[in-house]
């Protein structure tokens, strides 16, 4: 399943990367986060769980940061283990660029799932990676307006 898409956000670039940097703001961001640690050069272990139509998932894995270009653009591959809801595997290719207004955020994903999960079929799957990207891009945005005071359009 892919998804992609673009969103203008009221911040810097380099307000933006340390949010997408730190294990706290993605923690904070990421929906159905249990917990993230570690540290952007050694990469992130996460939990996560979160409802997928009848099904509510838990994995456990880690993200690794790849084609890091500071404040620019970074790949996020992530890997997970689900127990019987199965495996999961994706990327997220991320790209900042100026805009008058703040920073543009444009994102690539690309996920893989197997196992009980992907019996749902990729509709269902698809909608959630849509939501779950929404959401993650929204808390992005709101820790960014509390820090500045400033409204995203």
């Amino acid at each position: 399943m892919d998804h992609s898409g673009t969103r203008l956000l009221a911040a810097s670039r380099p307000a933006i990367w340390q949010h997408l940097t730190s294990a706290q703001s993605l923690a904070l961001c990421i929906p159905g986060c249990e917990r993230v640690t570690g540290t952007m050069a050694d990469g992130f272990e996460m939990a996560v769980g979160h409802k997928v139509g009848p099904f509510t998932l838990h994995f456990t894995g880690t993200i690794e940061l790849c084609d890091v270009i500071p404040a620019r653009s970074v790949t996020l591959t992530g890997r997970g283990n689900g127990a019987i809801a199965g495996l999961a595997q994706g990327s997220a290719r991320i790209r900042l660029s100026d805009h008058p207004d703040g920073a543009e955020i444009a994102w690539d994903l690309g996920a893989l799932i197997d196992g009980r999960v992907a019996r749902l079929g990729r509709k269902p799957l698809d909608g959630a990676v849509s939501a779950m990207t929404e959401h993650f891009i929204d808390r992005l945005d709101a820790l960014l307006q509390a820090e500045t005071g400033s409204r995203s359009g």
